[in-house]
């Protein structure tokens, strides 16, 4: 039977600092098999804590960034955090930014912006002053206008209505295959009546369109003024946002005459218009300093409402000067 070999003596502990750390000693078996027990023994070593080692942070990848607009040239912001591994036990942060800007661009195929209708403006004044006349009423396709492509808008743009002026009497003959139109005064000069009456406007003899002429007074006594037609619409006052269109009349056909009385009513009429709202520039986006220390250099950019940089006053890119982290 064989038997246990002396101890040998205990080894170095198997670290320099830190728990669980032990040292160790053997002893080997002579002449056959030896009785029950162990080969080796290990004791605690009772070390002190080993120092913490500080990691630095570093960045995680750039995430996925959006345009900031559907159509025309926009701006894109990517994101990252410091997290891969984020610092610990003093380490550093990461250097530089966590957001980023560029440029993005999404093609004119999909930049069609099709036409809508502004709101109706209110109706005009009645376009006869005597019994059954018209009276208008406008819109414009500029709410938005069509763009890029896009549709115009689908109907009219001005719509009529019938409208019964109030006036002293109205007289409709033919003569020569025409229809004539005549107004009717009756007035009182030295306690004898009057009657006055002049060409209105001719119309085509069961045609419908109006023949409009220079008109042929006839009469004796004071002659009352009356209006003309009104001038077409102007063109809106402003290009953007909110303005006004105006037309106009003269108390003309005929001009007041020999104590009569004048025209009733307004020269002028005056609706609202728009073209749309007024281009305008986003807020700033500002890059990176150039430089980590130290006096730089920082690229700043923003993007036009209309995703026309062009559409706005100004300029899009700036260079600025900026001092970099400590």
């Amino acid at each position: 039977e064989g038997h246990w070999g002396p101890w040998s003596t205990y080894s170095a502990c198997s670290a320099t600092c830190g728990s669980d750390v032990t040292r160790t000693r053997l002893r080997h078996c002579i002449s056959g098999v030896c009785p029950t027990g162990n080969s080796s023994q290990s004791i605690a070593c009772h070390m002190s804590d080993c120092p913490v080692t500080a990691v630095d942070g570093h960045w995680s990848t750039w995430s996925t960034s959006t345009c900031t607009v559907t159509c025309g040239t926009g701006l894109a912001t990517s994101t990252r955090t410091c997290t891969n591994p984020a610092p610990s036990h003093g380490g550093q942060t990461c250097p530089g930014s966590s957001i980023r800007h560029s440029y993005c661009r999404i093609s004119s195929s999909q930049c069609s912006v099709d036409g809508q209708w502004s709101t109706w403006s209110a109706y005009g004044a009645c376009s006869d002053t005597c019994g059954t006349g018209q009276m208008s009423s406008h819109r414009s396709c500029t709410h938005p206008a069509p763009s890029g492509g896009g549709h115009n808008c689908v109907g009219n743009s001005l719509r009529t209505q019938s409208c019964t002026a109030s006036q002293t009497s109205c007289v409709v003959t033919s003569h020569n295959n025409e229809c004539i139109h005549y107004i009717e005064k009756y007035i009182t000069i030295d306690n004898t009546e009057k009657r006055n009456r002049h060409i209105a406007k001719s119309t085509t003899y069961g045609g419908g369109q109006e023949l409009f002429e220079e008109l042929k007074i006839s009469f004796s006594g004071v002659m009352d003024g009356n209006w003309s037609s009104w001038t077409t619409w102007s063109t809106c006052s402003v290009s953007c946002d909110l303005g006004t269109i105006t037309r106009t009349r003269s108390c003309s056909q005929p001009a007041p005459s020999i104590g009569g009385r004048a025209c009733i009513g307004d020269t002028t009429e005056t609706h609202e218009c728009t073209n749309g709202p007024c281009p305008e520039w986003s807020h700033w986006f500002n890059g990176d300093c150039s430089v980590s220390c130290g006096t730089g250099t920082r690229e700043r950019m923003r993007a036009c409402s209309t995703g026309n940089n062009h559409d706005c006053a100004g300029t899009s890119y700036e260079t600025l000067p900026c001092d970099g982290p400590q």
